[in-house]
């Protein structure tokens, strides 16, 4: 028992130590957010972290979910699209018009080659999973750098009642997240009582749409809204750095793609 208990110790120095080498090389843990002016604000997209986005109904987290899926296959990384809201081909057509910078007529004129192929080598959407057990082994199996979730209020869960299943599903996420090494991006819908206080950004602690739970497992909240074609990232919660930091970015969502405008308190 001591022996082992050494060994798997050995692994976390070994662990530390590559962190370490990273922070020096690269003067942070892991890879930059699709826009470098959101890294400036956190700390890269680190493995074994949960990353969760949060927005009201219509506010296009889905489609900021496909333009970060996009930067991150030109990085070369893994990615899995867990999506329980569309299906997987809208989900794949949507991050291919962010990949080539595309409106609708420039895809509808777009033809798939072997070399646009493999463009989409390390992506991996998958549309037949409600099952929290059944999210978590795909996780487990996939060899992704990265996962995306959407959105999680519609996984099926155990739970007495509503705050118990969002809680169980809540602390998966997170563990599986830790247990694999991988980044999760976990998407969720805030309810419609905090709507008005997220957009005029009243509130210093916004609740989830089924609860605290949320909250509580992420590492990284980014609360979007919108206002015209103007997406305002509010960073809610940040384990690494400041939060409360608020971007501006402006909506291609012919193309999905967000543009960088400012930092609102500038």
């Amino acid at each position: 028992m001591l022996l082992k208990m050494k060994k798997k110790m050995l692994e976390v120095f070994d662990e530390l130590e590559k962190k370490k080498r990273l922070l020096k090389i690269n003067g942070r843990l892991w890879s930059e957010w699709p826009r470098h002016e959101i890294y400036d604000k956190c700390s890269g997209v680190i493995p074994s972290k949960v990353y969760t986005i949060w927005a009201f109904s219509n506010v296009w987290k889905s489609k900021f979910a496909y333009a970060h899926t996009a930067y991150f296959l030109k990085q070369g990384k893994k990615v899995l699209f867990v999506n329980l809201e569309v299906v997987a081909d809208e989900c794949l057509r949507w991050i291919i018009q962010a990949y080539d910078w595309l409106d609708f007529k420039e895809y509808m004129n777009w033809s798939l080659t072997d070399e646009k192929l493999q463009q989409y080598d390390n992506l991996d959407i998958v549309d037949d999973l409600y099952k929290l057990d059944d999210i978590v082994k795909c996780i487990e199996e996939s060899d992704a750098d990265i996962v995306f979730i959407d959105f999680v209020q519609n996984i099926d869960a155990w739970g007495w009642n509503l705050y118990e299943q969002s809680a169980k599903i809540a602390k998966t996420i997170q563990q599986t997240a830790i247990k694999t090494k991988k980044t999760i991006y976990s998407l969720s819908q805030l309810s419609n009582s905090t709507a008005k206080e997220v957009q005029n950004w009243m509130n210093d602690l916004t609740m989830l749409k089924w609860w605290w739970e949320y909250y509580a497992s992420s590492d990284v909240i980014f609360i979007l809204s919108k206002e015209d074609d103007w997406m305002k990232v509010k960073i809610e919660k940040n384990k690494f750095w400041p939060k409360w930091s608020n971007i501006i970015l402006c909506s291609d969502l012919s193309r999905n793609t967000f543009t960088f405008v400012k930092y609102e308190d500038e």
